[in-house]
């Protein structure tokens, strides 16, 4: 079953989706400390909503809240992702999804030097399916 999107919103959402799927890309993997997910962790890397975020707009009070949150929503519009309240929902699936819950889809542990390699086939397997079950146009890796 698909959310609907306002269709003033669908070109800013499909921007999110698009750069959030780059930025994972050019990450190469998950932003974890430990097994736990982080919008930035202390070693560089970003999750998928955290990424879009630019540097100026965040501050590590955001790691305590929801994607849904005022306080990531007012730091996403100020990084130029002017969407509605009302879709601010579909970013927290859109986290969930395809950051947060990608390593269920992973046989191996967090420590096998091979686990952001499997990590990656994950994330790409259930961004395309997110995506397609979604009504969105899913990026080709240049890769």
């Amino acid at each position: 079953m698909t959310e609907e999107t306002k269709p003033a919103q669908r070109p800013i959402l499909q921007r999110v989706v698009s750069e959030g799927i780059a930025h994972i890309r050019k990450q190469r993997g998950p932003a974890l400390e430990g097994p736990v997910c982080k919008y930035r962790t202390t070693h560089g890397r970003s999750c998928f909503i955290g990424g879009l975020i630019k540097d100026e707009y965040y501050n590590v009070d955001l790691e305590r809240q929801k994607v849904t949150s005022e306080e990531v929503s007012d730091a996403l519009i100020a990084s130029g992702y002017n969407i509605d309240w009302d879709v601010y929902e579909r970013l927290g699936t859109l986290q969930t999804e395809l950051h947060d819950e990608v390593g269920a889809d992973v046989s191996i542990g967090l420590d096998h030097p091979h686990y952001e390699a499997q990590w990656m086939i994950a994330f790409e397997k259930r961004a395309e399916r997110w995506c397609t079950r979604n009504g969105f146009a899913f990026p080709v890796n240049p890769l």
